[in-house]
């Protein structure tokens, strides 16, 4: 059941199109990832449990999580506690930065604005309760305008966008550069700074 403060679940059909936000082939992303790890993972793995806000329920699909800039990707990455106020050296030192390029064009369910009204939501779909996020994602990968995904705030910095890409067989992604972060505290330490935090 819904607590009383979270957004109710999807209605069984949406009344008219998506807002949709197209995204040019070769737009740069970022992603925020152990370093053993692939740059590009579709998640959960086969048979996971859904572990972020808008992975499938029942595993109908999985999915990609970035940035659309290295801050937006460190901060839902390494920043997501906010009454800590440091970030643990080995988080740093086991994870790389990646830049990544969508191969194709995307089409976005864009919830950065207007768009989340437009489909009978709010806010809280980006800071409430995970099972609801992931019952609306879910409606929106089995909508007719069949979307590649959503484009929206992050939680924990507004300001920066975030998207989470469903693994249609068209959403593959190139990799342009992969560093660990140790090698490039220059591009980390003011984002920990702008949001008072350290290094423990």
């Amino acid at each position: 059941m819904a607590l009383v403060d979270d957004l109710p679940p999807p209605p069984d059909s949406f009344s008219r199109g998506l807002p949709i936000a197209g995204i040019e082939r070769g737009t740069k992303w970022w992603r925020i990832h152990k370093t053993n790890n692939s740059p590009v993972f579709f998640g959960p793995a086969p048979g996971g449990p859904p572990t972020y806000r808008f992975d499938a329920p029942g595993g109908e699909y999985r999915t990609l999580y970035l940035g659309q800039t290295l801050t937006a990707a460190f901060i839902e990455t390494l920043l997501r506690n906010p009454r800590i106020p440091f970030v643990e050296r080995t988080e740093i030192e086991i994870r790389s930065a990646s830049a990544l390029a969508n191969d194709h064009v995307l089409k976005l369910v864009d919830f950065r604005g207007g768009g989340l009204s437009q489909i009978g939501a709010d806010n809280r779909l980006t800071t409430g309760s995970y099972a609801v996020a992931g019952q609306w994602a879910l409606a929106l990968w089995q909508h007719a305008d069949a979307p590649d995904g959503i484009l929206n705030r992050s939680k924990h910095d507004p300001k920066h966008i975030c998207t989470a890409i469903f693994d249609r067989a068209h959403c593959r992604f190139s990799v342009s550069s992969s560093q660990s972060l140790t090698d490039i505290p220059h591009q980390w330490a003011p984002i920990l700074n702008a949001h008072r935090k350290g290094i423990a």
